[in-house]
């Protein structure tokens, strides 16, 4: 996971390069975007982000840090087409009906400018915790245990992909006169193990497993600070967090960071891992 500059000390400023320098959770097939894909878009907005701090009001703007997760993610994602010189926004949350019902929508539709090319991008970032056979995708799951890895891969692949190609998502394009030839699922976010020997599913990134989670009573000792959801992208520097302080017994994992070797680590209730989802409170 990249390492912050120390130059960067806004938060937003922080997740943005954050989010150009994460590599993607997801490499087995061609439709998702691949660590050569973000070392290529990034290479034009490295040297704008220190010149952003003058520019902060404009930008916070236009982000809520303080909304769901995703919707962030999907504002950063947009801030950084805005400030790229060979990208274009065309559209986001392009929604698809039939008969009045929803289908769906697409996340974002941009142009990349020196090719002409028109691109659909499908958006996601995601937490997920291993548990039982942790070569099966479905056994990595969110800290509130309602989703999964591989109900997550399913969804992209089978639907949110698929999308475009409905008859009335076409109608719509040419409405527009915009021809999609591209197509791009951008996955990033971080996969916390259960010991560092577990085993990754096929095609998931090693470089996003770095992180681990613990049962509550399990914490090593260390100098730990508690992250808010909206530090666990990069967020702000550790030396800023609350302390973390052992409290009554957990009702929901908690999120911590080292502050000094930066490592994050998820502490979950005492039985954690054992039921299945479906049992699970929402």
């Amino acid at each position: 996971m990249p390492t912050i500059p120390s130059s960067l000390h806004h938060p937003l400023l922080r997740d943005l390069y954050w989010l150009l320098h994460a590599p993607m959770l997801c490499q087995r097939k061609s439709d998702y975007a691949d660590d050569e894909f973000l070392r290529s878009f990034r290479e034009p907005l490295l040297a704008q982000l220190p010149k952003l701090e003058h520019r902060l009001d404009r930008l916070l703007a236009q982000l809520n840090r303080h909304g769901r997760l995703g919707s962030y993610y999907e504002q950063l994602w947009i801030c950084a087409l805005t400030l790229h010189p060979d990208y274009r926004l065309l559209a986001k949350d392009l929604l698809i009906s039939r008969q009045r019902r929803t289908l769906g929508a697409l996340d974002l539709l941009v142009e990349h400018r020196p090719s002409g090319e028109q691109e659909h991008w499908e958006l996601a970032i995601k937490f997920y915790l291993g548990t039982l056979d942790t070569r099966d995708s479905e056994n990595w799951i969110g800290p509130g245990r309602q989703d999964c890895l591989q109900d997550k891969l399913k969804r992209l692949e089978q639907h949110q992909l698929p999308l475009l190609r409905a008859v009335e998502t076409q109608r719509q394009l040419r409405q527009r006169g915009w021809q999609v030839g591209r197509q791009r699922i951008i996955l990033q976010g971080r996969l916390y193990r259960p010991s560092p020997e577990a085993m990754l599913p096929d095609g998931i990134n090693p470089a996003c497993a770095e992180a681990s989670w613990v049962e509550e009573g399990a914490l090593p000792t260390a100098r730990w600070r508690t992250l808010a959801r909206i530090d666990w992208l990069a967020g702000r520097p550790p030396s800023l967090l609350p302390r973390h302080r052992p409290g009554p017994p957990l009702a929901w994992p908690l999120h911590l960071i080292n502050e000094n070797s930066l490592q994050r680590i998820f502490v979950v209730p005492a039985g954690w891992a054992t039921p299945p989802i479906a049992d699970a409170a929402p």
